[in-house]
């Protein structure tokens, strides 16, 4: 903008030069034949330079030493003794520590033209701070040792000013680790490996030379600092683990509630899954591990004074809710992969989560929700079923057992606060993600073997609509069974429409029962004439009759006061009216249990993490 001043930085990068004489400094110093020359160009338009220039080449490295053939910048390099007005005074015990950085000039003398430009240039007559403390960062004693004493003796009148503990880029201090470090990085006092210890015997040279309060060495970090370096630096063992907890112990008066807070959140605790925070451990005992085992991380010390310090930061006697279900979310492979581990442990854990989902926020019921540490009961082709893991919206909450037995989907558990918790997740009633045609082929009958079954059901009918003391179910959506008609056909042909695929299910694969209608709209149960009926499948067909929203424990509750002979009911505290028949189906009309058909063309196959073999409220 005109009017507007131009800076001098900027007009140096569009190439403009302070002086014609002066030029491209550093184009200049590539195209000049030695160091002398350079030298004796740039002291000729000495009166040319402004400031920048002479920076720019301060940086630029044209300059040898008698130690080294590279060219190194003025401000590495020290005159030599001979150039010295105090030779001992000025470097004293250094000077030989110094020779591989001294100027090589031959011919050069003090005060001439030449010795005043390379003094402006940033030559050293004696070793600056950063220097001295350069000196000292050695593995060789007598160099550290000199360079100490030196230190010692021009602190006061050269280096106090320009020293600053927490500013100072140096590692020059030795610490126990065998590495040097700048003051900032290292303490007197051990806190496990999250900052180096000054090694003791740096503190006793130090104090020998008057420097010990000088240097301004700390004994401890700051809190807030320590914490924040805990978060980048953890104990690498939990032996280091339990030195850093007595050291925050004996400290513990110095830790803000913001601290605390901080604390508590910090992953610094070693376990077998990697570091966690003391927010997410528990303070170990015998009862809380016997009923949890492995899924909980636990610290476990005899220290009272470190246990106190755990609890104050979070770590918990026992698992509250938001504890039990993050460590469920974050420990539920190892905790299902212990030897021998129990479904039904498993599904105690997850009554006490169903329990106190109410306090869970929605963020953490969202990431449960996608973790897969829900089981769900698989069958395979083999028709052995096992408990597998999976995500809650991958299993299905069985309203249909054909379907379940047919399709082979993890099945969610049969338990009534499970399943809430279950469909709070995302897990769907199976039959609610079924299109299903159910068909029957071949001519229909009345033959004895459906009029048998007729008979037993319109026996039993009270029995099936009536709880054990008479009262109505509830969820009946129909007053009695007299309408129910039972027809033989030679075969049933089922097919299904899952997640987007079709599949068909005929002959073995196919149920032996299937509700349907006759051309009056009076209700029918199907059964197949050439092969026995499964009593299950009849109970499951009867079910989806009776009741408004079947499920496995109503389907289990017909299959039983169907099938269970007189004697059998009574022993369950049924009150059995004189004219009730005992009808007992033939052997092979009764299943031993709900038993997986397996599909002629099976849905994809999954791959839960299995656990052989079946467990109590499948």
């Amino acid at each position: 903008r005109p009017g507007m001043p131009v800076s001098r930085a900027l007009l140096r990068q569009l190439g403009v030069q302070s002086s014609p004489d002066v030029g491209d400094i550093v184009k200049t110093v590539r195209q000049l034949g030695s160091f002398k020359d350079v030298v004796e160009h740039f002291s000729r338009l000495a009166g040319s330079m402004d400031e920048s220039d002479w920076e720019q080449l301060r940086q630029v490295p044209f300059l040898l030493s008698t130690g080294g053939a590279s060219a190194q910048k003025a401000a590495e390099l020290f005159f030599g003794r001979e150039l010295l007005s105090s030779p001992e005074s000025q470097r004293g015990p250094v000077e030989p520590y110094l020779r591989a950085s001294v100027l090589h000039y031959p011919g050069l003398t003090r005060g001439s033209e030449a010795w005043r430009f390379l003094k402006r240039l940033g030559v050293k007559e004696e070793p600056s701070l950063t220097d001295v403390l350069g000196l000292m960062a050695t593995k060789d004693s007598a160099q550290s040792k000199a360079a100490l004493q030196f230190l010692s003796q021009h602190f006061d009148s050269r280096y106090r000013s320009s020293y600053d503990p927490n500013k100072v880029e140096v590692d020059f201090i030795p610490c126990s680790d065998g590495k040097f470090r700048r003051p900032s990085q290292c303490f007197v006092a051990d806190t496990g490996g999250v900052f180096s210890v000054i090694h003791p015997r740096f503190l006793e040279d130090i104090k020998a030379n008057g420097l010990h309060n000088k240097l301004q060495l700390a004994q401890h970090p700051e809190m807030g600092k320590l914490i924040a370096a805990l978060k980048t630096n953890p104990p690498a063992t939990m032996e280091r683990a339990k030195v850093l907890l007595r050291y925050l112990a004996s400290r513990k008066s110095a830790i803000s509630s913001q601290d605390w807070r901080a604390l508590s959140a910090c992953k610094m605790l070693p376990g077998s899954s990697g570091l966690v925070a003391p927010a997410n451990v528990v303070l170990f005992s015998k009862a809380t591990f016997e009923r949890y085992g492995p899924l909980l991380d636990y610290v476990d010390f005899n220290d009272e004074e470190i246990r106190d310090l755990l609890e104050r930061a979070g770590a918990q006697q026992a698992p509250q809710p938001t504890l039990l279900l993050q460590s469920l979310m974050r420990n539920y492979r190892r905790y299902w992969d212990q030897k021998d581990c129990d479904p039904e442990a498993y599904f105690n854990v997850l009554r006490e989560v169903a329990a106190t989902r109410h306090l869970f926020s929605s963020d953490l019921m969202k990431a449960f929700g996608d973790t897969p540490c829900m089981l769900g009961m698989v069958t395979d082709e083999k028709q052995q079923s096992s408990w597998g893991l999976f995500t809650a919206s991958s299993c299905y909450i069985i309203d249909n057992t054909s379907y379940q037995r047919m399709l082979r989907v993890p099945a969610v558990p049969n338990d009534a606060q499970l399943q809430e918790l279950y469909r709070s997740l995302g897990a769907k009633w199976l039959s609610h993600c079924v299109k299903a045609t159910t068909g029957v082929q071949g001519r229909e009958s009345k033959s004895s073997q459906a009029l048998k079954l007729s008979n037993l059901i319109q026996e039993r009918e009270q029995l099936l609509l009536c709880d054990e003391f008479g009262h109505r179910h509830p969820d009946l959506k129909v007053r009695n069974l007299s309408a129910l008609e039972v027809r033989s056909v030679p075969a049933i042909r089922t097919s299904i429409t899952f997640e987007g695929k079709r599949f068909d299910f005929e002959g073995a694969d196919a149920p032996t029962c299937t509700l349907g209608s006759l051309p009056n709209q009076r209700p029918v149960l199907y059964i197949t004439a050439q092969a026995p009926y499964d009593s299950w499948d009849v109970a499951t067909a009867l079910s989806r009759f009776l009741y408004t929203q079947p499920s496995l424990d109503k389907t289990n509750r017909v299959e039983s006061l169907l099938f269970s002979s007189e004697e059998s009911l009574r022993k369950k505290g049924y009150a059995l009216s004189g004219s009730l028949a005992a009808l007992k189906p033939s052997p092979e009309h009764i299943s031993e249990k709900p038993s997986p058909a397996t599909p002629a063309t099976p849905p994809p196959p999954r791959e839960p993490h299995a656990r052989s073999g079946s467990a109590s409220g499948a």
